[in-house]
């Protein structure tokens, strides 16, 4: 059996993302981000999609905050919603209306799903329309964004996200069990309607290891070992990537996006699918976990300490993993001379949940597949918004 815990080599790896060429991919997670409307990096304008996916991610964590055990909001559908109305609207107009038509389509959208935040998306969105200046372009433009948006919404309002779950969950030794009096977070994400792939079952892992065997057995003292005396590194990784990592990975491409110069589609039509491969992992991930409804390392044996708190959804597979490799997968694709520094940095982000105390390797692998396989998708149907919204 081959000693698996190496400390150092993953985070050796995410150290030399940040030194890599072109600065930092990005350095604010856990510290609270940037101000709304942040300015250019390194000289570089920031394209209006962009720019308004940070301002989604602001008013969704205010309003939607992750955590806890109650019916938290579904990992990476706010940020997919706007960047589809994003991309629906920069196709419509002409490059110099882009910017006016994707700033009006992610306000109308964002104010609609978060109307306490109206005042702050309104003057954000007047920064837009003063920099843009007037005419029939900016009217021209803010129509097609207003279109944009009510389109989006309303393909939206039929894609089962506020279903309740109607399954069952399974009792005996080998199975998850919910805390007490809480309702299971994420039950009924299996079954709301995917971006990209025909069904959940599409990319859905094989079945994890029987508890019991020799593979389960070694999954689990690998946990143990790596959990009890946990070391300072193992401790600060697990915290690092303690909350959801949909909005951080977002940070990462946007930072990408505005390093490459892309323009408004460009970046509109990056972001729409890495967050389209995210709601699909997402959706494959939960339509897993409670297919399975695998139990957490600590259910098996009482003793496993936990770094962070424990979430109230089955184990198998990892919700980070799968993210994290949808998002990796994507990113790489279109920056591939970033390739081993966002692969290396999605192996991180899911190995920290091992050093947590809440998943197995297994976990995390099947994880990393699944994403993987979805942002694969993603690249290859190269989406339009026509594309998406005709599903």
């Amino acid at each position: 059996m081959r000693n698996r815990l190496r400390p150092g080599m993953i985070t050796a790896a995410f150290v030399a993302l940040a030194l890599a060429a072109g600065g930092p991919v990005q350095a604010q997670h856990g510290e609270g981000g940037r101000d709304v409307g942040a300015g250019d990096r390194e000289g570089q304008a920031v394209p209006a999609s962009a720019r308004w996916n940070e301002i989604a991610r602001q008013v969704a964590a205010a309003d939607q905050p992750h955590g806890g055990a109650g019916a938290v909001a579904m990992g990476g559908r706010t940020l997919a919603l706007v960047s589809l109305a994003q991309l629906a609207a920069a196709e419509a107009v002409e490059a110099a209306e882009a910017p006016v038509a994707v700033a009006t389509a992610s306000a109308t959208l964002l104010a609609e799903l978060f109307p306490s935040s109206r005042s702050l998306i309104d003057e954000q969105v007047e920064v837009d329309r003063a920099s843009a200046g007037g005419g029939g372009s900016l009217v021209n433009a803010e129509a097609a964004g207003r279109e944009a948006a009510a389109t989006v919404l309303r393909w939206s309002s039929t894609d089962g996200h506020d279903a309740r779950w109607t399954g069952i969950l399974q009792a005996g030794p080998d199975r998850w069990v919910s805390a007490a009096a809480v309702e299971p977070v994420g039950a009924h994400w299996g079954a709301v309607r995917p971006w990209l792939v025909e069904s959940p079952e599409e990319f859905r892992p094989a079945a994890p290891p029987a508890p019991g065997s020799a593979e389960f057995a070694e999954a689990l003292d690998e946990v143990r070992r790596a959990t009890r005396g946990r070391s300072a590194e193992f401790t600060a990784l697990a915290e690092k990537w303690m909350a959801p990592v949909d909005g951080y990975w977002n940070e990462v491409a946007t930072d990408l996006i505005t390093r490459a110069g892309m323009s408004e589609v460009e970046s509109a039509r990056v972001l729409t699918m890495v967050n389209a491969a995210v709601v699909d992992a997402v959706i494959t991930c939960f339509d897993t976990k409670y297919h399975f409804q695998f139990p957490r390392p600590s259910h098996v044996d009482e003793t496993i300490s936990m770094a962070v708190p424990l979430p109230n959804h089955p184990s198998y597979v990892s919700g980070h993993a799968c993210v994290s490799g949808a998002a990796s997968a994507v990113l790489s694709d279109v920056f591939p001379a970033r390739e081993a520094e966002l692969t290396a940095l999605a192996d991180e982000i899911a190995l920290s949940r091992l050093y947590a105390g809440v998943h197995y390797r297994f976990d995390n692998d099947a994880g990393l597949a699944v994403g993987r396989a979805i942002g694969k998708k993603a690249v290859e149907m190269n989406p339009t918004s026509a594309k998406l919204l005709a599903r």
